[in-house]
């Protein structure tokens, strides 16, 4: 790793921390969707 690297992390969950259930998502973004598919 190069010294001054950073790294960015967003969580996001909903109140019975679930998101995502049913191999869906919330939204609907071609690339998120893509994703979404490949690791789950």
């Amino acid at each position: 790793m190069t010294a001054g690297t950073g790294w960015q992390a967003v969580a996001a969950m909903s109140l019975n921390r679930v998101i995502g259930e049913g191999a869906r998502i919330p939204w609907h973004l071609a690339e998120d969707f893509r994703i979404f598919k490949q690791r789950t």
